[in-house]
């Protein structure tokens, strides 16, 4: 059986409108999942624009060593810093790894053999090694020790 149907004075078949049911049924996941895509891109926009504050590591490098001491054990390598910024500059940073540098020229003693830096008091310093926007609200590990030895120098006659 073969109804019709009037539409804008136009006579439409029954098989007719199927076929354009169907046409767009198979547009409707592609337009979904655009419409999906499109509101996690503005969402994520939304989010990253906020300000955030993040434990980041970095990587440290040592300078300014006293020049009559030696370093014995290898001090460690990288710090945690808590940094303030947009979701844009702390995601740039996780990814994008800069070494930083600790001046070692204002050590303390501990005993003869062992060293320590105190890297809160050099906050200034790190946060003037920083290009971006980002601010550093606290050095997570403010005490860094270093194991130094005297180093002598003999004459062989």
């Amino acid at each position: 059986m073969l109804t019709f149907f009037i539409f804008n004075k136009k006579v439409i078949t029954f098989d007719l409108m199927m076929k354009r049911k169907q046409l767009n049924n198979k547009k409707a996941p592609k337009i979904f999942i655009l419409f999906l895509v499109m509101s996690v891109f503005f969402w994520l926009l939304i989010k990253l624009s906020k300000e955030y504050i993040a434990v980041v590591p970095y990587t440290v490098s040592y300078y300014n060593l006293p020049e009559d001491k030696l370093l014995e054990k290898e001090p460690i390598n990288e710090i945690d810093l808590e940094v303030k910024g947009t979701g844009f500059k702390l995601f740039s940073a996780k990814f994008t790894q800069k070494k930083l540098k600790l001046n070692a020229g204002t050590l303390g003693k501990k005993s003869n053999s062992r060293f320590y830096i105190l890297a809160k008091n050099q906050k200034i310093d790190l946060q003037k090694q920083f290009k971006s926007n980002l601010v550093i609200e606290e050095v997570i590990q403010d005490t860094i020790f270093l194991d130094l030895g005297v180093l002598t120098i003999k004459k062989v006659p």
